[in-house]
């Protein structure tokens, strides 16, 4: 497919970095598909959050312009380490993010439970901990998502350098990117696109075990009302507080 009309645009600032600190099944496979077709390196994996955390994980960030993939990292510490990077929130409409992710947990089937299961061996971290308490991961999903991104909105409010978008629902993401990396100097110009990437998406008929993804997409919807519930008895406790 014709992605681009054109050579990519090289960079015009060496050394800065873009972080996509959104969570993934939120477009980062796209992101990272963009990046590569206007000329930048990019790095997709959980390991760079991680070493985002520690002490000496600066070094790691050599290896590439961009980060995609990147889960609860610390945007502190990258902005320390790198004044000059561009951060983007990329996230998505909750109820479809969640769908998404349980897409991702079943892909491989429903482990039994036994020692010698082989959908057991072949499951992720997060997939793991699903299927040991489905409810509470399910809670703790939607609870660490947003209590990440409300800090990452406060800590980025008006910077030019920050950029929220939503890669699955906006039509022009990609030249939102772009637009914000020619204005912060990390690209010389914007490149036009053929196709906007649209990387990693799975049907749910893809799943085989479509009953279970039906009654884990209703404990899902259950969650998601309780937490609700919770935050706005919250919200109300707050402002009786302050009025009082």
């Amino acid at each position: 497919m014709n992605w681009l009309r054109g050579l990519a645009a090289p960079a015009a600032r060496g050394g800065a970095k873009v972080f996509c600190i959104g969570f993934n099944k939120t477009g980062t496979t796209s992101l990272h598909a963009l990046f590569g077709r206007v000329g930048l390196s990019s790095v997709h994996n959980i390991a760079w959050p991680v070493q985002s955390h520690t002490e000496d994980g600066r070094a790691y960030f050599a290896q590439a312009d961009c980060y995609t993939d990147g889960e609860q990292a610390s945007f502190h510490s990258l902005e320390a380490w790198f004044p000059d990077a561009v951060f983007i929130l990329n996230t998505r409409d909750e109820r479809s993010w969640l769908r998404s992710r349980l897409k991702h947990v079943l892909r491989f089937g429903v482990p039994t439970g036994e020692s010698d299961c082989p959908v057991l061996r072949k499951l992720g971290g997060m997939a793991h901990e699903f299927f040991a308490c489905p409810e509470m991961a399910l809670a703790a999903w939607i609870s660490q998502r947003r209590v990440y991104e409300q800090h990452a909105r406060q800590h980025f409010a008006g910077k030019p350098n920050f950029l929220e978008l939503r890669v699955t629902e906006d039509r022009d993401w990609a030249m939102k990117v772009q637009e914000l990396l020619v204005a912060n100097q990390v690209l010389a110009r914007v490149k036009p696109l053929a196709e906007a990437p649209d990387a990693n998406k799975r049907d749910s008929s893809e799943i085989a075990d479509q009953r279970r993804l039906a009654e884990y997409m209703a404990l899902a919807d259950h969650v998601l009302e309780q937490i609700n519930r919770i935050e706005g008895g919250t919200a109300a406790d707050t402002r009786i507080r302050r009025s009082s």
